[in-house]
């Protein structure tokens, strides 16, 4: 009997040790589990790099939306499998200090793959439209100074790389300046500061008097001539 329990000692010396190794395990999850920040704040900052996005069916427009910017790509534009997703970016980026021209809304439309890497190189078969909704006041100013409203793409292509315009058109209707675009860039509606107006000056000549009488007639402001046609106070023979 003594034999039996003496062989069971290394037995439960194991099980013992398992168990506090399992403890620890098991406070290490907790422990890690509780420094992970919850799905919702993982969820609101994807949200705020990725403004909108939606999968390209290529029989099918596409519109995808995102606050005042509105993509339109019409059907068998795209026939390759994948999403577009438009990024919303800082106002006047890439401006160049004393240009004249302010960039309120930029953004990044670009074309993904299925497995969503970013297919810069991708070529519309048929244009799409970036369309940039404005305010009423703007849409005023717009029909006063039309040449003055841009829609531009970034060209990187270029040396150095620089905003250029493209092709626009306008739907009064949704007060929405629209670029026609081939490919997916960086786009921004670009409105011309407008100059400083010069205040009117009055430049007519003032009359200078001639005669005396004259000024006696701008001092006391009548005529000094009398009926008779002598000089008031003056005798003339």
């Amino acid at each position: 009997m003594l034999g039996l329990l003496t062989d069971r000692r290394p037995v439960t010396r194991i099980v013992f040790g398992v168990s506090v190794v399992l403890a620890f395990i098991v406070i290490a999850l907790v422990i890690l589990v509780g420094l992970e920040p919850p799905d919702s704040s993982i969820q609101v900052s994807t949200l705020e790099f990725v403004i909108a996005a939606d999968e390209v069916h290529p029989k099918e427009n596409l519109i995808v939306s995102a606050g005042n910017v509105t993509l339109y790509v019409p059907n068998d534009a795209i026939d390759v499998a994948g999403s577009i997703a438009i990024t919303t970016r800082e106002p006047n980026l890439f401006s160049l200090e004393g240009e004249g021209w302010s960039r309120p809304n930029v953004v990044n439309i670009e074309f993904r793959s299925a497995e969503g890497l970013p297919l810069p190189l991708v070529v519309l078969a048929k244009p799409a439209q970036v369309c940039f909704k404005i305010t009423q006041d703007q849409w005023l100013d717009y029909l006063l100074r039309p040449d003055e409203y841009l829609v531009q793409f970034y060209d990187q292509l270029l040396v150095p790389a620089q905003w250029v315009p493209i092709g626009m058109a306008e739907d009064a209707e949704q007060n929405q300046l629209c670029g026609l675009t081939d490919h997916l860039s960086l786009f921004a509606l670009a409105i011309k500061t407008p100059q400083s107006e010069i205040p009117f000056v009055d430049v007519t000549p003032t009359s200078k008097p001639n005669t005396f009488f004259d000024l006696l007639n701008d001092f006391f402001g009548q005529d000094t001539q009398d009926t008779d046609g002598q000089s008031g106070g003056v005798y003339e023979p």
